[in-house]
């Protein structure tokens, strides 16, 4: 992680601090058991309706190892990072990371490739993340309601 690790307050710190969190064979078993059962649902409600994808150019919902996706350097509250770890552990990533088709840049969902990551360098298990890819142009005004749309979407 080059770029940005140096001007996020705290990230040097979280990192050293995430870095000695010693593996747990308990939360071993937990990640395999994550895994099986949400590789069951990642084909469920994948296909996004016609209409609201050529509204903000997305393509459906894809599960892709979160290895193979883009990697940038956060700082984060540790309380926050903490429920968001434990979230992602129990349940997976619920809301689906958007990434721009072109440039392959993460548009929403930093933090949660991040703790994915992390829990991948922990357990050695490759995490599966939701991703949509958008077209370029959509504004951060966009970003909630396509959110909402796609968790609604995982949900059912």
């Amino acid at each position: 992680m080059a770029c940005g690790t140096e001007i996020v307050p705290g990230y040097k710190e979280f990192n050293k601090r995430a870095n000695e969190v010693a593996k747990d064979p308990a939360l071993d078993m937990k990640m395999n058991q994550l895994i099986t059962s949400t590789e069951s649902n990642q084909n469920k409600n994948n296909k996004l309706p016609k209409p609201f994808k050529d509204k903000y150019g997305l393509t459906d919902i894809k599960y892709i190892e979160v290895s193979k996706l883009p990697e940038r350097g956060i700082g984060m509250e540790k309380n926050k990072y903490n429920q968001m770890k434990s979230s992602i552990e129990n349940k997976g990533v619920q809301t689906p990371v958007l990434i721009d088709r072109d440039s392959n840049q993460v548009i929403d969902g930093l933090r949660r490739i991040f703790i994915a990551q992390t829990i991948k360098d922990e357990t050695g298990s490759d995490v599966k993340v939701p991703v949509v890819y958008l077209k370029q142009g959509i504004t951060r005004k966009e970003i909630p309601e396509i959110q909402e749309f796609l968790k609604a979407r995982l949900r059912t």
